[in-house]
């Protein structure tokens, strides 16, 4: 997504993308989905059968949509009271593009919120982290906000990585840990098995999301008339390009997180931080990409490519460690 709201429109948006052009985009979407397992992901885990992969697809994508869906509600809440801040218009065509109706959300709406968030923190027996994820959530509103008005490059990049990179890499993540206890036995696992597992979950978990948010934007090519090129950058690129950030963020956390699932019940807090900090490097990485985008830059093309390549050597990382740690001790002289 690239800006605020993307996700609210009617259910059955979801569906538009069944024309030709649409079937095909999937089509080709669902084999590169497979060509990436298949010389990827199974050289991390060879575990990954089909139903193991299409249930990780299924829970990447779900949960990663809807945690992003409530996320960019607080979008609507806010807009108003950051138009009166800032003193910005709205650049119509993104509102447009966003479904966004700035009649429907008045500005009290966000003050209400806030008033309202803060009265549960204080509350609530787990207040400071209360508090952090309802900052978390204001903060993320503003900037989904931020990224329908005509902004220069660097504040829509501020706006970008804090309003849609944050959101969408700490979903996925979140989703990538899912996926990870869900579909993999894990305590079976040796060391650098785990660590190649958490990566393959993880990318996976990425995927998910990128496929999901695929099918909408199929939709939306319908009825703009859009080419063949742009609908095969969505299907390949933008898709791989999901998978390849969330995996980077599996990277940063695979000598973290514990093989026994059990041992993340009283740390919860502890792990929402950790799957926080893991994925603003590449929240940034996001937010530059689509700033990039926005202002109709060739670069995006160079930038998306980097972070692919990126993702790329961490899976061979991973996979040259299990080679050094295989191989026997040497003699004694």
């Amino acid at each position: 997504m690239q800006s605020a709201g993307q996700f609210l429109v009617p259910l059955s948006a979801f569906f538009d993308w069944f024309n030709t052009p649409g079937i095909v985009a999937v089509g080709v979407m669902l084999f590169i989905l497979f060509k990436l397992r298949a010389n990827y992901l199974l050289r991390l885990s060879p575990d990954i059968t089909p139903e193991k992969f299409n249930i990780g697809l299924g829970v990447g994508s779900a949960l990663s949509i809807v945690s992003t869906l409530l996320l960019t509600t607080t979008s609507l809440m806010f807009l108003e009271n950051v138009v009166e801040m800032t003193g910005v218009g709205v650049n119509p065509d993104r509102a447009h593009s966003a479904g966004i109706d700035q009649n429907r959300y008045p500005s009290s709406v966000g003050g209400i919120a806030a008033r309202g968030l803060g009265t549960a923190a204080a509350k609530n027996k787990y207040g400071q982290a209360v508090i952090v994820v309802s900052v978390l959530l204001l903060v993320i509103g503003a900037g989904y906000a931020f990224t329908v008005l005509n902004l220069g490059f660097w504040e829509s990049f501020l706006a970008m990585s804090v309003g849609v990179g944050l959101t969408e890499e700490l979903s996925k993540a979140a989703a990538g840990l899912l996926v990870l206890y869900m579909i993999f036995d894990t305590k079976s696992l040796s060391e650098f098995q785990f660590r190649r597992v958490v990566l393959a979950a993880f990318g996976i978990a990425g995927l998910g999301f990128g496929a999901g948010e695929a099918l909408k934007y199929f939709g939306e090519y319908a009825h703009e008339g859009h080419g063949a090129f742009v609908y095969g950058l969505r299907a390949v690129y933008c898709v791989t390009l999901h998978g390849a950030w969330t995996l980077i963020v599996g990277g940063m956390l695979a000598t973290s997180l514990p093989q026994d699932p059990k041992l993340l019940e009283n740390k919860k807090i502890d792990t929402f931080y950790m799957l926080l900090l893991a994925s603003i490097p590449t929240a940034i990485a996001h937010g530059l990409y689509n700033t990039l985008c926005s202002q109709d830059s060739i670069l995006f093309l160079l930038w998306g490519g980097l972070s692919i390549f990126v993702a790329f050597r961490v899976i061979e990382a991973f996979l040259k460690e299990n080679q050094e740690e295989s191989k026997p001790p040497p003699l004694p002289s």
